[in-house]
């Protein structure tokens, strides 16, 4: 059968997901270039309890991204990869929200602390995220930890809680920010 009027044009990029276990809460997404077939990476990903993150409202939930791996860095894929699973953590009811380890276990070199920082991840370790913060503005700088967590967005966004209902905790966070 042969299709005409077909207006829609195929995107460069394409995501699919092949399942990785039967109860379908860890998801394996995959990108390839549709014009050239080649396999671009990697996400894994699944939902859970955002407790660490987020002392103010227990049981908040929120998408976890176990993996993320790219075959060609500084091409924007680890973004495009990102940007995808704030639309998948909408679907699972996350709303938007991620979180991760960043670690340096697969590039001592050139960990991805950075990376997802510049993307506008955040973290409850305030030393660590200065020393991340610091690596943005000097380049060969070397960290003195392996591994941080980290989450997007940086400012909770939670439904139905006013500014004057704020916990202790994040008062004392703010204070200390600035």
């Amino acid at each position: 059968m042969i299709l005409s009027n077909c207006s829609k044009k195929i995107p460069e990029y394409l995501f699919y997901s092949p399942t990785l276990n039967k109860e379908k809460s860890i998801e394996s997404h995959r990108m390839i270039n549709s014009k050239t077939g080649k396999y671009l990476g990697e996400i894994i990903t699944y939902p859970q309890d955002f407790y660490y993150f987020n002392l103010e409202v227990p049981g908040l939930r929120s998408l976890y991204i176990d993996r993320l791996s790219v075959f060609n860095r500084n091409k924007g894929f680890g973004t495009k990869f990102l940007n995808f699973a704030r639309v998948v953590s909408k679907q699972k009811g996350c709303n938007g929200r991620l979180h991760l380890i960043s670690s340096d276990c697969y590039d001592k070199e050139k960990p991805p602390h950075i990376f997802y920082r510049k993307y506008g991840f955040d973290s409850r370790d305030l030393k660590k995220l200065e020393e991340v913060d610091d690596a943005i503005s000097q380049p060969n700088k070397k960290f003195t930890f392996n591994s941080i967590a980290m989450f997007f967005p940086p400012k909770p966004q939670v439904e139905g809680i006013k500014s004057s209902s704020k916990s202790l905790w994040t008062k004392l966070k703010q204070f200390f920010r600035k």
